[in-house]
């Protein structure tokens, strides 16, 4: 993989991570064919991006390169797995209104930090 290919992998999964975010706070399952790229290609992305910003000093981007790549470990096999996985979550949540008003809660204030930042960047003049 050349490195002009891992770079739109990762411009890809940054984008993804904000779609990851919200199904991880509702402790639901994204589907495997939601994903930017198969899972195999990603991970090759990631660690080339990763070792190119640790190799240039920038540790920072590095390290939440490596942090983000977990959630590739433990994906649902496949689409129809991962709705049977939301469906269990979904109801459970539903059986329990202390845990609903708890990751709604959460879900909020996730989207309210979104909506900050993204009012911050417009803010911000290059």
């Amino acid at each position: 993989m050349t490195v002009s290919e891992a770079e739109k992998i990762l411009k890809a999964w940054q984008s993804f991570m904000e779609v990851w975010d919200k199904f991880n706070i509702l402790m639901l399952d994204i589907p495997p064919s939601f994903y930017p790229y198969p899972p195999e290609k990603l991970e090759e992305g990631l660690n080339i991006m990763e070792n190119l910003f640790a190799t240039s000093g920038n540790n920072k981007m590095a390290n939440a390169i490596q942090i983000t790549k977990v959630n590739l470990w433990n994906l649902p096999k496949d689409d129809e797995e991962a709705l049977k996985n939301n469906l269990s979550i979904l109801n459970m949540m539903f059986e329990n209104n202390d845990l609903k008003t708890t990751l709604l809660n959460k879900l909020h204030e996730t989207r309210d930090r979104w909506i900050n930042l993204r009012n911050e960047e417009k803010n911000i003049k290059i």
